[in-house]
């Protein structure tokens, strides 16, 4: 309950229902229902590219990092699943980069 200043009474938050709280705190949901389909086509390349470049390099930091190689392609899968639920944005590109040294 919110209490404004000089208020003897609460004021009551409007209730919120349960898909609007998921949105809250998940916004790729409401990405899902507003999606226009005329960008599948171009989202569906998009993937594709991707993932073109997102298997080898992740395959080889797994192997780099002392692990099976697969294990970096599941940390990397895992990454964009997170962010496509919890992010704010649709454009992101995400993947460990390398640091040169000086």
């Amino acid at each position: 309950m919110i209490q404004p200043s000089g208020s003897a009474s609460p004021v009551k938050e409007p209730e919120r229902s349960g898909i609007q709280r998921i949105k809250k705190y998940v916004p790729g949901i409401g990405l899902i229902r507003t999606y226009k389909r005329d960008l599948l086509k171009t989202d569906v390349v998009a993937a594709a590219t991707v993932f073109a470049i997102l298997v080898p390099s992740a395959l080889a930091y797994g192997e780099l990092a002392g692990f099976e190689p697969v294990v970096g392609l599941y940390a990397a899968l895992v990454g964009m699943i997170v962010y496509a639920l919890f992010g704010s944005s649709r454009q992101l590109i995400i993947g460990p980069r390398p640091q040169r040294q000086s």
